[in-house]
């Protein structure tokens, strides 16, 4: 791969792509990690937070599913937040096995402040961006996950889990 200078010509856009990706995940990442430092949590615990959030009653199975890690790996930061009163677990009432995962009052709150930087920066990209631009963002998002991971972010179809989630999350307010 050549050296990126920003100018991307016709076939070096998918290298500029790529760095753009990896620059904002950065940022993104970096907006949560200031709530985080303070903690002793970490990006594994905001994202299982986030992903229970976004699908109050997810399993233990899922999260590790959706995060591609181990269940040994995911059971560190799962007890911490458990142990610090920011999830709570639930059995099934039809498989006692299955552990469903549920915010609390505490991690509701927990999440919308370490997030709270994160839908700034996209709320001000997407104004600066316009409308259009927004809309073509999010056709592309989608192209990039997998059908698999569209899926389970929106069941439904793709105009009703963002509206779904951001309301969750206003209510943490």
């Amino acid at each position: 791969m050549e050296q990126l200078n920003g100018d991307f010509g016709e076939g070096d856009w998918p290298s500029g792509v790529l760095s753009l990706v990896l620059f904002v995940h950065l940022a993104i990442a970096g907006d949560a990690d200031k709530g985080l430092n303070t903690t002793g949590l970490n990006r594994t615990h905001h994202r299982i937070l986030f992903l229970v959030a976004h699908k109050p009653g997810v399993t233990v199975g899922e999260i590790v599913s959706r995060l591609r890690l181990s269940a040994q790996a995911i059971q560190a930061p799962l007890r911490a937040l458990l142990d610090n009163g920011l999830l709570e677990q639930q059995s099934s009432e039809r498989d006692r096995r299955k552990r469903h995962l549920v915010l609390t009052e505490r991690g509701r709150s927990f999440l919308h402040a370490i997030s709270h930087g994160q839908f700034d920066r996209i709320t001000e990209a997407r104004k600066r961006a316009g409308e259009d631009a927004f809309e073509g963002f999010l056709r592309f998002m989608r192209a990039m996950t997998s059908e698999e991971d569209r899926e389970w972010l929106n069941p439904l179809g793709e105009s009703a889990a963002p509206a779904s989630f951001a309301r969750r999350m206003t209510l943490a307010k």
